[in-house]
């Protein structure tokens, strides 16, 4: 039994050596690996269209830099491996952390590693444990950046989503145009506007539509004081959705075209594109109250450019 107790003894002693010291290194660790990992993985998505974007423009890893060096031989999936693995060890010592006031930051960096490695639900429950830690001790600019990420991150996967979504009513567009039988070319166009209705216009809470995902960003934008990169970010975020809502039903008008559908419908899809237009307007209209120079920006100029064939 005395045995026993030792050995008990031993591991708290072990733990509350861990948490003391091993905690908070463990944290900057992540961070540094999620940094890295951001870098690369917006390297490698811009690599193409890097030219065609504006000086101002606010990349992710803009948010979330680090002076570390990149490892050409590392992915963005390796250091968000290495990001989560580092996280978790220091959740581990969750009591250091809150004493370093740190733990709102943990959680922020253990959502945003999970989003990024398109692990959802985890970074939606994650979110909601930083979000009023954050609350709390909002105060410094990685708080405040921390906070808004946390607060629009299930925005941002509705986003994402829609991306997923496109992909897959355009597969379904070019299958009906390619499709002869009426029957058919009905069957499929229900398909298409089954997944419009649900990745773009639903509204009900816990919906992964566009519609839901802007709403849910604004929300997180009003909470920012002033100026700043987070709420430019936020704020390409939201016209990002809008990019994506316009491809989506440009393939929903080409089906109903190719459809001959009714009348009913006819007017349905123009009512939808007049509902996009007059969104697109609005949040084009809250990036230029954002800009210095309004309209004359270059990023502005860039979002109205991409999104003006849709208008």
């Amino acid at each position: 039994m005395r045995l026993a107790n030792i050995y008990t003894l031993f591991l708290f002693l072990a733990v509350l050596s861990f948490s003391s010291c091993e905690a908070t290194k463990a944290y900057q660790e992540a961070q540094t690996a999620f940094s890295q990992g951001a870098t690369v993985e917006m390297q490698e998505r811009f690599a193409d269209a890097a030219d065609q974007l504006p000086s101002n423009f606010v990349y992710f890893d803009d948010l979330y830099k680090s002076n570390a060096p990149i490892d050409e031989g590392v992915t963005a999936a390796g250091y968000y491996e290495s990001a989560m693995g580092g996280i978790l060890k220091a959740l581990k010592g969750e009591g250091q952390l809150k004493k370093a006031k740190a733990l709102d930051n943990a959680y922020a960096i253990k959502a945003l590693t999970h989003w990024r490695q398109g692990e959802y639900d985890a970074a939606r429950e994650a979110a909601e444990k930083a979000v009023p830690l954050l609350q709390h001790n909002a105060g410094e600019e990685n708080d405040i950046r921390d906070l808004a990420m946390m607060q629009a991150m299930p925005g941002l996967i509705n986003m994402d989503e829609s991306f997923g979504a496109l992909n897959e009513i355009k597969e379904l567009g070019e299958e009906l145009a390619n499709t002869r039988a009426i029957s058919k070319k009905a069957a499929l166009y229900d398909e298409i506007k089954v997944i419009y209705l649900a990745a773009v216009a639903s509204d009900e809470d816990g919906a992964s539509s566009v519609t839901r995902g802007l709403s849910l960003i604004e929300r997180a934008i009003e909470g920012i004081d002033g100026e700043s990169a987070i709420k430019l970010y936020l704020l390409n975020a939201q016209l990002a959705g809008m990019d994506n809502w316009g491809d989506i039903l440009e393939v929903v008008f080409l089906s109903a075209r190719r459809l001959n559908a009714s009348p009913e419908e006819v007017n349905w899809v123009m009512e939808e594109r007049s509902t996009y237009n007059t969104n697109v307007k609005s949040y084009l209209s809250k990036l230029e109250a954002a800009l210095p120079n309004g309209k004359d920006n270059k990023l502005y100029a860039y979002w109205a450019r991409l999104l003006a064939g849709n208008i």
